[in-house]
C-alpha cells in the first residue's frame, strides 16, 4: 500500500533497508522485498536477540 500511495522512487528512498525482528509476521519476506510483481524493492533482515540482551 505504501509503495503504491507514494510510488517507486520514494519507497525506495524511505523504505530501501528494513530491519525487523523475527516475527511471524515477517516470515513471508520475499512478499516484503519483492510485492506482487515479483521486481525486488527493498532489503529486508531480521535481527537476532542476543542472550540477556533487553
Amino acid at each position: 500500500m505504501i509503495y503504491e500511495t507514494f510510488g517507486k522512487d520514494i519507497f525506495i528512498k524511505y523504505f530501501n533497508v528494513i530491519i525487523t525482528d523475527r516475527g511471524v509476521e515477517f516470515s513471508s519476506f520475499e512478499l516484503f522485498e519483492t510485492g506482487c510483481n515479483k521486481i525486488k524493492r527493498t532489503n529486508l533482515f531480521a535481527l537476532c536477540k542476543r542472550k540477556g540482551a533487553h
